[in-house]
């Protein structure tokens, strides 16, 4: 550094000042900067050459003071810049999280989550308001499943490996810090692309833009390009709300919306405990005792599939119906249900198996998602044999059974 350099930066360094100066500051640093400047070494240099009055030299000063000042002030006012890690380490340190996804004015669904040591999954509580009329509650405890459909008053229980993946993977993409990590993940993989805008007033939020890829928005799901829209508390750091966009027509178009209003606020008692909101009357039904459907065993799950399709229309052709039921159908059905199901059975004349085609890719449907398989039978209607093609029925997991298939959906031919 040059000497006169030297002299301007310990000049600077020894002026005080601060943001707001009253008229009493103002005259004090009047006399400091003369003071400054009557005792610099006057040194010929270009810069001072042009300042040679006093008074110049005081103007002159006072501007990069005032320069200095204004830097000052907009370093105090401008907020850092936010980072998404900020928002994960903030939400490391949360134990519980209600959370609401609202679709218009409709409440569709309610959940409860609670972690313990170092950010486990502890338990999960999911209420789905389907319609006004129907509304399911799941909890899920440490790898047990309680579900429970108030409209059919059915209670299933059940252990199930396929369906605590899934139940954790709900906790990875709703709870909102965690999300935050999950789609910088798929930023990483070129699936989504991040936007962020800070405002420079703190009182409004960040706003986190995410545009997922098609078929990326969730697993196992077909669906088209989809947009989230994250909203972060500047001083918590906290997600507020997140907004979904589905792309529809080249717009994206508003989907539902979910509000986080109650970090690590206290859950009522039981709340993971649903035994006393149950009526007495309740079925019940221990999924992981009902034998049902098709056992895997050694084969993949291409195989497995076919082969409860083959087996089902096999047993049609044999008049086998009870074997049909145990293959079709739900596996949770109360005898009026299976009776039902075995009169819609026996209408139905199968005298050959055409075709079987290759499962389709997974389409998430309910609790556990299911592989579509299309084929073709031949079937007789008054005293005529016709060819019919069938593209409604699906295969799935028997819940609380992981290795075996059950098969489901329409039979209805075209």
């Amino acid at each position: 550094m040059k000497s006169d350099e030297i002299e301007f930066a310990t000049f600077v360094h020894g002026v005080e000042f601060d943001d707001t100066p009253g008229v009493s500051h103002r005259d004090r640093l009047e006399h400091e900067l003369l003071a400054a400047l009557a005792s610099q070494t006057p040194r010929p240099s270009r810069v001072w050459a042009i300042v040679k009055s006093p008074l110049t030299r005081l103007a002159a000063a006072a501007a990069i003071v005032a320069a200095l000042l204004a830097i000052g002030l907009w370093i105090r006012t401008t907020p850092p810049a936010y980072a998404l890690e900020q928002t994960i380490e903030a939400g490391r340190r949360l134990r519980r999280l209600y959370l609401e996804l609202h679709t218009g004015e409709h409440l569709h669904r309610q959940a409860w989550l609670e972690y313990g040591d170092a950010g486990k999954v502890r338990n999960v509580r999911v209420d789905f308001h389907w319609t006004k009329d129907r509304t399911t509650v799941t909890v899920w405890k440490d790898g047990k499943t309680w579900n429970w459909d108030k409209t059919a008053n059915r209670l299933l229980i059940f252990e199930d490996e396929p369906y605590t993946a899934k139940m954790l993977s709900f906790v990875e993409r709703h709870d909102p810090t965690r999300a935050i990590e999950y789609i910088r993940k798929l930023e990483k993989k070129g699936d989504v692309k991040i936007k962020i805008d800070q405002p420079a007033d703190k009182a409004r939020p960040v706003v986190i833009t995410a545009d997922y890829l098609p078929n990326t928005y969730l697993i196992e799901a077909e669906m088209p390009a989809m947009r989230e829209i994250l909203l972060v508390d500047q001083t918590t750091k906290l997600v507020r709300s997140t907004e979904i966009r589905s792309l529809v027509d080249g717009e994206y178009k508003p989907s539902g919306i979910w509000r986080y209003d109650k970090y690590d606020k206290p859950f009522d008692s039981g709340i993971f405990d649903i035994e006393d909101e149950l009526p007495e009357d309740v079925r019940r039904i221990d999924m992981n005792t009902v034998d049902f459907g098709l056992e895997q065993g050694e084969l993949i799950k291409e195989q497995i599939v076919t082969k409860v399709v083959r087996a089902f229309f096999e047993a049609l052709i044999a008049k086998n119906y009870d074997a049909a039921l145990d293959i079709y159908g739900s596996p949770y059905a109360d005898a009026e249900e299976r009776t039902a199901t075995r009169k819609k059975l026996e209408k139905i004349r199968v005298v050959r198996i055409v075709s079987v085609g290759e499962p389709v890719s997974p389409a998430p449907r309910g609790q556990v998602a299911s592989v579509s398989v299309p084929c073709t039978v031949e079937v007789e209607q008054n005293g005529q044999v016709h060819e019919r093609r069938l593209d409604g029925l699906s295969v799935r997991r028997v819940l609380g059974h992981s290795d075996r298939w059950r098969l489901e959906g329409s039979l209805r031919t075209r």
